[in-house]
């Protein structure tokens, strides 16, 4: 879901860029999940990954948002590029994690 929807998802209809917003966010929780790591150690890596995928707060009337934490993602102060890069992954997965965030960040800074 894209961090639009997540965030406030009453407040606009669905559009095609929330479908390609979804794809990044499928690519980096695959990566994130199924690839070795060596993020942060593996309590903060553990943590930042449940807070970034797994979590939601419920708001005024019940209904399940998302908090800020997708939205960092992609501006890249959780799971940072730097972070990203000392990982276990091929060079041209993180250049294609790196550019998407590139392309996705200016909409939510």
């Amino acid at each position: 879901m894209s961090v639009a929807l997540f965030e406030k998802p009453f407040e606009r209809g669905h559009l095609f860029r929330d479908d390609l917003e979804s794809l990044v966010h499928i690519l980096f929780h695959h990566v994130l999940r199924y690839r070795p790591t060596i993020l942060g150690g593996q309590d903060g890596f553990i943590n930042d990954f449940h807070l970034v995928f797994d979590w939601l707060k419920r708001g005024p009337d019940g209904e399940s948002i998302g908090d800020d934490s997708r939205r960092r993602m992609l501006l890249g102060h959780v799971f940072t590029p730097a972070d990203i890069s000392e990982g276990p992954l091929p060079d041209p997965l993180i250049g294609l994690m790196n550019e998407l965030r590139r392309l996705f960040a200016p909409l939510y800074e």
